[in-house]
């Protein structure tokens, strides 16, 4: 369905009977298919003002078996239309041959990015009041300006949504100095004879990714994914990635095409309201001394992970970034940075039930280490 007139009104009750129509008309396509459906959309959440339309996310397990689904719903009056821009997501139109009620239906795999966008912001304006009168406000505003330009009254709500998609960890917060460095310049560094930690991390996440009985794993601050090539398709049934710079995610999925499993996560690990979805093997190399052990603890939790592997980094004389043609990249590091004892790290992972279960150690230039520590519960 296409919206003509942009109309916002008050939360209605029976907007999630009509979202339990439309599951009920689509059964006949998704049996055996999909691997569930979602209401998301503001007609989803209790208390928002809204379009009077239902949106739902059809989730696949993966994509192997869309053909299968776009011939079932074609059979049912549904056309696809494909992702309409945004990719993670299938769009698809009725032709109302049955009275239906006013929908947009979407398809996703399970490791969509649109999907978690979705599920996000959902949850969060759920559990947020004050957020929902906040966005009920700018709905309305937005629409009684522009109620026949769709466009304007998206641009007008725009900053709203922004600010929300902030507290709810979908955007980082302004400022943060890694979404000003270049991939390449980091990179380009930890190669440098002169570093040396491209190659001794590389060695120290192949333990890492073999040290524990998980079937899923999250990497936080993956970066570019130096690493991941060591993994094997299949050796885990889902491998997150979280960084707070959408430019490195996206050179990381690319560089991942090998394994279907890989999920993106873009959350700023040291917002209040941040969201992270499970995983048993918790990575964090390079990263505690930017969040703080605080957000590591607190990452651990959110995900109930039962292993937690870091690598963290003894500085040397020269300061916590070694001499390089790159070093100029990271000036503005230092406002992040705090050098990270161990014994802090392990004092943070206790309460949760952690205990500490190896530690490792590989020399760097300069007078530096790389010090690995594995946690368990």
């Amino acid at each position: 369905m296409h919206t003509r007139r942009v109309t916002v009104v008050p939360y209605d009750p029976a907007w999630p009977g009509d979202f339990a129509r439309l599951c009920a008309a689509l059964a006949p396509a998704l049996d055996g298919l999909a691997s569930g459906v979602e209401h998301v959309g503001s007609t989803s959440v209790p208390a928002l003002w809204a379009k009077p339309i239902i949106d739902l996310d059809v989730v696949l397990p993966d994509m192997d078996v869309f053909p299968a689904l776009c011939a079932r719903l074609a059979a049912l009056g549904f056309a696809h239309e494909g992702d309409l821009g945004i990719a993670g997501r299938e769009a698809f139109s009725y032709d109302g041959r049955e009275p239906l009620p006013a929908h947009h239906l979407y398809v996703c795999p399970a490791n969509s990015p649109e999907l978690r966008r979705h599920t996000v912001f959902r949850d969060y304006l759920r559990a947020h009041p004050e957020a929902v009168r906040a966005y009920s406000a700018a709905k309305r505003e937005a629409a009684a300006l522009y109620p026949h330009n769709i466009d304007a009254y998206i641009a007008h709500k725009t900053p709203c949504i922004q600010a929300l998609y902030r507290a709810c960890g979908l955007e980082p917060s302004p400022g943060n100095p890694w979404l000003s460095i270049a991939l390449a310049d980091y990179e380009g560094h930890m190669k440098q004879d002169s570093v040396g930690q491209l190659s001794a991390l590389r060695a120290m996440m192949a333990g890492q990714f073999s040290s524990a009985p998980a079937r899923s794993v999250m990497i936080l601050g993956v970066a570019g994914g130096n690493g991941l090539e060591q993994l094997r398709p299949g050796q885990f049934q889902r491998v997150y990635g979280v960084d707070i710079n959408a430019a490195y995610l996206d050179e990381c999925t690319a560089r991942c095409a090998r394994l279907p499993e890989f999920v993106p996560v873009q959350a700023d690990l040291c917002c209040p309201a941040l969201r992270l979805p499970a995983a048993e093997l918790l990575i964090a190399d390079l990263i505690v001394e930017y969040i703080g052990c605080g957000a590591l603890a607190k990452a651990a939790a959110l995900t109930g992970a039962a292993y937690v592997s870091c690598v963290i980094q003894r500085s040397g004389s020269d300061g916590f970034v070694s001499p390089s043609a790159y070093a100029h990249a990271f000036d503005a590091l230092g406002a992040v940075h705090q050098d990270i004892r161990e014994d802090e790290l392990t004092q943070a992972l206790t309460p949760l039930g952690f205990t500490r279960r190896l530690r490792q150690e590989a020399p760097l230039p300069g007078g530096k280490a790389l010090l690995r520590l594995d946690y368990s519960r």
